[in-house]
């Protein structure tokens, strides 16, 4: 555990490290070029990023399951509670999608995407999907890998924080 004069010491005598050799905030930074790359994108479809993935998200669960709930898209998109609802909430009073009473548990609203909702993921899909190769496209040949990278480390960072939610929750 670092003290208060430790951490002050540190931010008197040390020199941080180099911006661009560390990984996270590379990562960072691709991350916000490629949010802005996206926004730009489907700004000119009356959606934000966020939206749209709460979309696809809607409809690739829908796929494989009975029911869609506000949790399962937590769950996906490993984002805030609060920012889904609203995402909901942005995409319900656009017409894209409608929630319904679970006939399993009428406490919970269910998701489904309207009609007008599966146009627009028709119409916007294959935009993305040709707006994410040419964003990756100079990675050519290592695409397959980094994905596969990218996602054996979000699968270890996952098991890692279930661990820890278990031990605390047994603390």
């Amino acid at each position: 555990m670092t003290t208060k004069e430790e951490f002050s010491d540190f931010n008197q005598h040390s020199e941080l490290p180099v911006p661009n050799e560390k990984l996270g905030f590379l990562f960072w930074q691709l991350n916000m070029h490629w949010v802005r790359h996206v926004n730009k994108i489907v700004g000119d479809y009356d959606l934000t990023h966020t939206q749209l993935i709460t979309l696809v998200a809607t409809r690739w669960l829908r796929q494989n399951q009975d029911e869609v709930i506000q949790q399962d898209l937590v769950d996906l998109i490993k984002i805030d509670r609060m920012l889904v609802s609203k995402m909901v909430k942005k995409n319900v009073e656009a017409g894209f999608l409608v929630k319904q009473f679970s006939e399993r548990d009428c406490r919970v609203n269910v998701l489904e995407l309207t009609e007008q909702g599966h146009q627009k993921l028709k119409e916007i899909v294959p935009v993305m999907i040709k707006a994410e190769q040419e964003f990756f496209g100079s990675l050519g040949d290592q695409r397959k890998e980094l994905t596969n990278r990218l996602q054996t480390l979000l699968s270890n960072i996952e098991e890692a924080v279930n661990a820890e939610n278990n031990n605390n929750s047994h603390s």
